[in-house]
């Protein structure tokens, strides 16, 4: 079963720096949950 989704809204200087962090084939959903659970810790 799939998770649910839904659509926040980002400024493009915000996808800018996801794309920056994240590595070839991750989602920003994957790059976001890397980053959370980084500051979780």
């Amino acid at each position: 079963m799939m998770n649910d989704i839904t659509t926040i809204q980002l400024q493009k200087s915000t996808v800018e720096k996801l794309k920056r962090i994240g590595k070839m084939g991750q989602t920003y959903d994957d790059v976001l949950q890397e980053l959370i659970d980084e500051y979780m810790e």
